[in-house]
């Protein structure tokens, strides 16, 4: 299909979508509604110049929506005049509504100009932003059309401010801890406070055939406290990913492609005690640097389809050097996992989710725990083996909102006695809502029951076998002032219960901030 064709259909769709009510009490708007109509009218008649003399007047009536913009950016276009053209759909592209058409209109102007790689960023940047189906194929024709797209960059910034009513998850109740010899009665002390949440992803795409592309990625994810006393709380993960990416169907397909990466790590988070909040002591030395560490290793994703059915198939394998302590065994472990899972169209809007995942973890200096809860220097390293199951359904019930049902299902076998063997179900529910062009939100409401068959509280034979309940909500909601520039807020509640007292807490996490694409 020519792009011309392409925008010639898109055009004609755009033009008879209903438009606003104009407010009756105010003069000028009525007319600049009615005259706004009657360029469109124009336009369909083939009267570019009149239907352009209809926008410039309700323009001056009072007129300044997006839509206005981007259809004077159509006549413009129509009547050969490419510069005005072009500054039209910029100013359309600020509506988050528009952007990706305006976008694809860009991408138009810039191949009927003459300029292929002007055109191929356009029309990526609208497959990305792409919410219709339709749209995002036309995109992926039109870059099939100008050839290899050239490098893009593209980042997201997020920072916010907010409070967290139990930094350290301190236990809710006062308890012995029967660990300690001779038992210790313990009062934890639930900390609040406020922290700065920071998020940043940037990603550059460097196309080195029209279906594959050189992919190196930065993502930064930290929770930084106000308050000094509560700086123990703090945490910061680094993750830097270099990889290769090819589309194996329609280029740029997102359900189509295979990925592999090389994965670089830096973690950092303190080891501390819940009770208090204090650096972690280990024969009256501090262990808090234990949970720090660097990670190097790789991963692959295949995305494909079978007919109707959509499958991914996913893997990896990574070794995390963590801090040293001279006093406690170090966390260094090899980790390793294979998955998959596929998605069956039930109906039109409705898709059934089925996967499974293989897990590993193998430490180098932990040592297992025996039938009694010792974790005796005689026993062998720790190792972790999981298989989890997974199936989904997803709904779409209106254009706005969109519901899914999850159910996890998994089993750890500690590869020794048995001692650290669990199951553990949990459910998932998320619901989203696009309210409209501007305004988003979601909420995830998570399940967890989690059973040990050997472990006893606190480790000491003869307490409760070790268990655990989660009920967690998290809700988030995001209104867009621009296409690039949007306001989140974010709640997160948890409740943990356990037979061990030192694992039970309850925490909410609420902040508010920017979200910045550039």
């Amino acid at each position: 299909m020519r792009i011309r064709t392409t925008g010639l259909l898109l055009i004609s769709i755009l033009l008879i979508t209903p438009l606003l009510t104009a407010n009756a009490a105010n003069g000028h708007a009525v007319d600049a509604q009615s005259l706004f109509k009657d360029g469109n009218a124009a336009f369909r008649m083939g009267d570019y110049s009149s239907a352009l003399a209809n926008y410039n007047d309700a323009m001056a009536n009072g007129k300044n929506s997006p839509r206005l913009f981007y259809n004077m950016g159509l006549a413009h276009y129509r009547l050969g005049q490419y510069a005005q053209a072009e500054s039209a759909f910029m100013e359309s592209a600020n509506d988050a509504g528009l952007a990706a058409l305006s976008y694809y209109q860009l991408g138009v102007l810039a191949k009927k100009t003459g300029s292929s790689s002007e055109a191929a960023k356009w029309f990526t940047r609208s497959r990305d932003r792409a919410e219709s189906s339709r749209l995002q194929q036309m995109s992926m024709q039109a870059l099939n059309a100008v050839g290899i797209p050239q490098p893009e960059f593209t980042s997201k910034f997020s920072a916010g401010f907010g409070t967290d009513s139990n930094a350290f998850r301190a236990p809710d109740q006062p308890y012995t801890d029967l660990s300690q010899d001779p038992p210790v009665d313990v009062v934890p002390i639930v900390q609040s406070g406020t922290y700065v949440p920071i998020r940043f992803d940037a990603t550059y795409i460097k196309p080195v055939s029209r279906q594959s592309q050189i992919i190196g990625s930065y993502r930064h994810r930290g929770y930084y406290y106000t308050d000094k006393a509560l700086a123990n709380a703090d945490e910061s993960d680094h993750r830097l990913s270099i990889g290769m990416q090819r589309d194996l169907g329609r280029r740029g397909s997102r359900d189509e492609r295979l990925t592999f990466a090389t994965i670089l790590r830096s973690h950092s988070e303190t080891n501390f005690d819940r009770d208090d909040g204090l650096d972690r002591l280990d024969d009256g030395s501090s262990i808090a640097d234990r949970f720090n560490y660097l990670g190097i290793g790789a991963e692959f994703e295949l995305k494909n389809t079978l007919g109707r059915y959509r499958y991914v198939l996913e893997g990896g394998l990574a070794l995390r050097d963590y801090e040293d302590e001279p006093t406690a065994s170090s966390y260094d472990m090899t980790t390793y996992w294979l998955g998959g899972a596929f998605k069956i169209p039930l109906a039109r809007k409705s898709r059934l989710k089925i996967g499974y995942q293989f897990h590993v973890r193998d430490y180098a200096e932990r040592r297992a725990r025996d039938a009694t809860g010792s974790a005796s220097g005689q026993n062998p390293a720790l190792a972790y083996q999981y298989n989890t199951l997974e199936a989904g359904i997803r709904q779409r019930f209106s254009d706005i909102f969109v519901a899914e049902l999850i159910y996890y299902y998994t089993i750890r076998d500690d590869k020794f006695v048995g001692y650290n063997d669990y199951t553990k179900h949990k459910i998932r529910l998320k619901m989203t809502f696009d309210v409209s062009d501007k305004f988003a939100a979601s909420i995830r409401i998570d399940s967890r029951d989690q059973q040990y068959s050997n472990a006893f509280a606190f480790n000491e034979l003869g307490q409760p076998r070790k268990e655990y309940q989660e009920f967690q909500v998290s809700a988030r909601a995001l209104y867009r002032l621009t296409d690039r520039l949007s306001l989140r807020a974010d709640v997160k509640q948890e409740t943990i219960e356990s037979s061990d007292p030192r694992g039970a807490y309850d925490r909410t996490r609420t902040d508010i901030g920017i979200h910045w694409e550039f």
